[in-house]
């Protein structure tokens, strides 16, 4: 006969199997693609003990959440986006332009002319041209960062602040709750000087206390409507290459004119709603420049009803003629994007993917190889970034630069808040092209025959951090 301990046991066994087809039901229910959520429901079911934990921390895909709260909102947030697509239509694009169409689709506002651009270089000009807009501010300062970190240049980031609302400048200041750590000290200083400073949490109540997903993934800053910033750059001495492990660090960011600025702010509004139920006093009315530049914000989250980043990027590839130039930091794409940039090098398009050798991801890192030998089977190049690490998140098609936080992987595509300028002139693809010949000059050309000598083991364990791709 069963003792006491053994019917406990088999209670419990029996309550987490449940728990598992519960688990499973939900991954089937929220899952965004067919290989994830296969992956779940089966570890699910069959390994409940294991696998459980894992989901409560990876696992639901859809925020919905941040969705509930926009459809209960106040008045106010619910016609937000009203208010900045009325401002921006006299920029709009015409209707019959198919690349508009695209843009406008996609794009948090319809895709505008009267814009311009600055490139910004790594973290040096990058933080200058930030710097200088904040001491510039005359009414109002939005920062999104995804980390912020209380360190030299955290510290200078304070001051500045402080300093603007001396001058009586509003400010708001959001950042990520997983992203960000040990700021205690740095919030209390701005908060003290009657600066707005909030976490963008997960969520608003136990369900999801130990989920990591959901991340706010943007960089956004935004001086008085008139002057945006977006990028792959956070608040951090690593950002100016003071990690020796990781320096020298590459970057890229965006300084932005023009009505494109009212589509970043509308992004870091909604989220601000989300982590505050407030919206922030902005300027809606859009200032041209006479550069004129088309552009479209892309800001893409688990929120989406299509998969935005994932469309956009599928447009761009599939319509590209002469060139596909990339630079991420984690080059794992998913089946629909690695088909599409292989059969772009198969009939004739410069495909070319630079990648760092030195990486902060251990288990992209170690999936890389597998990718990147898919993509070299097709004839694409390949790159491996080197001394330091290539943070930047560029993509280069024809005339069309993409410039943001999204990484080319699932978590950025699918899972995580991002933000992207697509910018559609001639002019700039020049500047974005001659910045990445630099970079492919001064990294090393991969093989497969490189890939080819790799022991074993190492091989197993890229195709072992490959499976765990769709659901991380």
């Amino acid at each position: 006969m069963p003792t006491d301990w053994q019917y406990l046991v088999l209670i419990a066994y029996a309550a987490l199997m449940i728990a598992g087809i519960g688990f499973a039901f939900d991954a089937i229910m929220t899952g965004r693609t067919p290989q994830g959520t296969l992956a779940w429901v089966v570890a699910l079911i069959l390994l409940p003990p294991f696998t459980i934990p894992f989901y409560l921390v990876f696992g639901t895909r859809r925020f919905v959440g941040y969705v509930r709260s926009r459809r209960r909102g106040k008045l106010e947030i619910n016609d937000l986006g009203k208010q900045a697509l009325h401002a921006a239509e006299p920029f709009a694009l015409s209707a019959d332009q198919a690349r508009s169409a695209m843009l406008e689709r996609f794009g948090a506002l319809p895709a505008t002319a009267a814009n311009h651009f600055d490139l910004l270089i790594n973290g040096g000009p990058a933080f200058d041209a930030i710097f200088a807009a904040i001491d510039s501010a005359k009414e109002y300062i939005l920062v999104q960062f995804y980390i912020i970190r209380d360190d030299d240049l955290g510290r200078k980031l304070e001051s500045s602040l402080i300093a603007a609302a001396a001058r009586g400048v509003r400010i708001s200041v959001l950042f990520d709750e997983v992203g960000s750590s040990k700021l205690s000290r740095w919030v209390k200083s701005l908060s003290s000087r009657g600066i707005s400073v909030r976490a963008f949490r997960r969520s608003r109540g136990p369900r999801n206390r130990f989920r990591l997903n959901f991340r706010n993934h943007r960089k956004i800053v935004v001086v008085d409507g008139r002057i945006g910033f977006v990028g792959g750059l956070n608040i951090g001495n690593e950002y100016l290459g003071k990690n020796p492990a990781m320096s020298p660090w590459r970057d890229t960011h965006l300084r932005c004119l023009g009505p494109v600025v009212q589509a970043i702010q509308l992004a870091f509004c909604e989220d601000w709603y989300w982590a505050t139920k407030r919206i922030p006093q902005a300027q809606w009315t859009p200032e041209p420049h006479p550069s004129a530049m088309t552009a479209s914000v892309i800001a893409s989250g688990p929120i989406d009803e299509l998969d935005t980043s994932t469309l956009a990027l599928l447009s761009l590839i599939t319509s590209a003629k002469s060139r596909i130039w990339i630079s991420t930091p984690y080059f794992a794409p998913d089946e629909s994007i690695g088909h599409a940039l292989q059969l772009a090098a198969v009939r004739g398009v410069d495909v070319r993917i630079l990648y760092p050798a030195v990486t902060d991801n251990p288990l992209v890192n170690a999936a890389h190889d597998t990718y990147l030998d898919d993509m070299l089977a097709a004839g694409a190049t390949v790159y491996a970034h080197a001394p330091g690490f290539a943070h930047q998140k560029v993509l280069l098609t024809d005339n069309v630069a993409v410039i943001g936080s999204a990484n080319l992987d699932n978590r950025s595509l699918r899972i995580n808040f991002e933000i992207s300028v697509l910018v559609a002139n001639a002019d700039f693809a020049r500047e974005v092209c001659s910045m990445l010949e630099n970079d492919f000059s001064s990294g090393k050309k991969r093989t497969r025959a490189d890939i080819a000598r790799k022991p074993w083991y190492l091989k197993l364990r890229s195709r072992a951090a490959r499976l765990l791709a769709p659901i991380l």
